[in-house]
């Protein structure tokens, strides 16, 4: 007696409708990731390995990544030191990561990561393109839905008016992922939010040129300094507090751009990026 496991990128399946076992399959842990790398590398490792922890933690534990970076090391041959010494971030992983790296005996997949993030994008339109633009800047966990939602800002951002469809043509890409409510030490987070997986945001920061990614900026900014308020007497600030991951993520790829780890230069700050910086401050 056996299974046979069916994966497919497409959320539909992601229910007990289908023969009763569909399930949305997440990243892995940290252990499951190693012995992922244990049954595959030529080079033994166990699981206090700490390059090997190293390696999945940059990669977020997605399984067809560790793939791409098992057909990159057998390849190079060297050892899980030598590999993170090499390919020192996401970046570096996703830039490297040619179908040829994957089509090795010891990694078969028949798309490399470029390639199987790049046929998704390409069938985006321009309203789910500037949507993932912007969620690639934020944090990769706990998007609120609210924060789209704001009519005032339609004129200066267009993709807004058609967000249902965007979230709906990214969903069904699986470039990100819905999450249900979620409770938190201090207060209940409630309505419809989003996670991107961090190779996913990375890809996404990767294909934006200049313009777009000064755009992608420009509107977080707004979209945040709309959404957080100052406190006010009376007025607890802690409803404000689900942004503030966000806000830390936009203020590290601003400083990632004036660090030259980014490939398009130093991004122009807006009246809205120090405004929202300064509410947070407070």
């Amino acid at each position: 007696m056996g299974a046979i496991l069916i994966t497919t990128q497409l959320p539909v399946f992601a229910n007990l409708d289908f023969c009763k076992k569909g399930r949305e399959l997440l990243q892995l842990d940290e252990d499951s990731a190693i012995r992922l790398l244990q049954c595959s590398l030529t080079h033994p490792i166990t699981l206090e390995d700490e390059d090997a922890r190293t390696l999945v933690k940059r990669v977020g534990c997605l399984p067809v990544a560790i793939r791409t970076c098992i057909g990159q090391i057998n390849e190079a041959d060297c050892s899980l030191e030598e590999y993170n010494k090499q390919w020192t971030d996401a970046r570096a992983i996703i830039q490297d990561a040619d179908v040829k790296h994957v089509e090795t005996l010891n990694a078969r997949y028949d798309k490399g990561l470029r390639e199987l993030w790049a046929v998704s994008f390409k069938n985006l339109d321009g309203n789910a393109r500037a949507l993932i633009n912007v969620f690639s800047l934020l944090d990769d966990e706990h998007i609120p839905e609210a924060l789209l939602k704001n009519e005032k800002l339609y004129t200066k951002l267009p993709f807004l008016k058609s967000r249902v469809r965007a979230i709906r043509d990214l969903s069904q890409s699986s470039l990100i992922g819905k999450e249900l409510g979620m409770e938190t030490g201090t207060t209940l987070q409630t309505g419809k939010r989003f996670h991107i997986h961090r190779m996913t945001r990375t890809f996404a920061q990767i294909q934006m040129d200049h313009r777009a990614e000064q755009a992608a900026f420009d509107a977080a900014s707004l979209l945040l300094d709309a959404a957080v308020v100052y406190a006010q007497k009376g007025v607890s600030f802690l409803r404000e507090e689900s942004y503030f991951q966000h806000v830390q993520a936009l203020h590290d790829y601003y400083q990632s751009t004036v660090n030259g780890e980014t490939v398009n230069g130093v991004i122009t700050v807006s009246i809205s990026f120090i405004k929202v910086i300064r509410k947070v401050a407070w």
